[in-house]
């Protein structure tokens, strides 16, 4: 029986160990959402999709549905956000709160590309813009706020109305969230509270 194979840009937020060879990654991906799938024979030496589906790598990728399960049968790095991002330790940690975020959060395979672009949008901008200290903290309000967001988990003000539903990034959109950070905090705190996660 011949199976349709899903082409599609996925960032990895999880791999685990699976068998004597095998991983079982969870990814979230551009056109299928949130999926977790088997991947045979990833800790061999000849593999060629270990390099691919590393913690935090940005692929395309292919998956094939089973009989009860995802596989990934193809997949070709972009790039690692881990290894983009090493020399701040502030901004790891923003992805790694936000990846835990969305293992919690998202409930399967339900298409976002929406959501896919706002992540992708936000990794770029602070891998390639020189933030200060404090400039990363008000990203990391923005980013989950958008993220909270897009979930439907946000009511907000009419002050906070425009950044929330935003999906462009900019220093200026970032600084603009300072005039707003008490009404950011808690939006995002009575979302996290309402959605018993947290």
């Amino acid at each position: 029986m011949a199976y349709h194979t899903y082409k599609t840009e996925g960032i990895v937020l999880s791999i685990k160990e699976s068998g004597e060879a095998s991983s079982y990654i969870t990814v979230f991906t551009k056109e299928l959402g949130l999926i977790k799938a088997n991947v045979q024979g990833t800790r061999l030496l000849k593999s060629k999709l270990k390099y691919a589906i590393q913690k935090y790598n940005v692929s395309k990728m292919s998956f094939v549905y089973g009989k009860s399960n995802w596989k990934l049968t193809g997949a070709v790095p972009l790039y690692n956000i881990y290894y983009e991002l090493k020399d701040s330790k502030q901004k790891l940690e923003i992805v790694a709160n936000t990846f835990s975020l969305l293992l919690k959060l998202l409930a399967g395979e339900d298409k976002n590309e929406e959501l896919f672009n706002l992540i992708s949008g936000g990794i770029d901008f602070i891998k390639t813009n020189n933030l200060s200290k404090e400039e990363i903290s008000y990203f990391e309000f923005l980013f989950v706020l958008r993220i909270l967001s897009n979930l439907g988990y946000i009511s907000t003000s009419n002050k906070l109305e425009s950044l929330a539903f935003g999906s462009g990034w900019n220093s200026e959109i970032v600084k603009e969230l300072s005039e707003y950070k008490k009404e950011a905090v808690e939006a995002i705190n009575r979302a996290l509270l309402e959605s018993q996660l947290y």
